[in-house]
């Protein structure tokens, strides 16, 4: 899957609608354009590049990370599932992947 798929199963799975892309107009892809109710208008969102995102998403998915054992825990259709991680900094990737896959059994 390319990052803006990722990112919209991600969306998709933490109940947010998503708008557009941002960037698109204003340089390269950065992010998806998210509206929600405290913010109508939209605002940029990428949890591969904020911490900020990444936090909320892992929060509102209820997931968790084990520094340790390198991997995401999380739960989908009542299993609990971990996606791994190297330790070179790959984790936000393994969140987004593990939230992509709570969005796509969504469907």
């Amino acid at each position: 899957m390319t990052d803006r798929e990722l990112l919209e199963a991600a969306a998709r799975a933490a109940g947010m609608s998503v708008v557009g892309e941002w960037g698109s107009s204003f340089g390269p892809f950065s992010g998806l354009c998210i509206r929600q109710d405290d913010c109508p208008s939209g605002f940029r969102w990428n949890p591969l590049t904020d911490d900020g995102d990444r936090y909320l998403l892992l929060k509102a998915l209820k997931m968790g990370i084990d520094f340790d054992a390198q991997a995401v825990i999380y739960t989908l259709d009542g299993s609990t599932c971990e996606e791994s991680f190297r330790d070179d900094g790959d984790d936000a990737r393994a969140v987004l992947r593990a939230a992509a896959e709570i969005g796509r059994a969504m469907k």
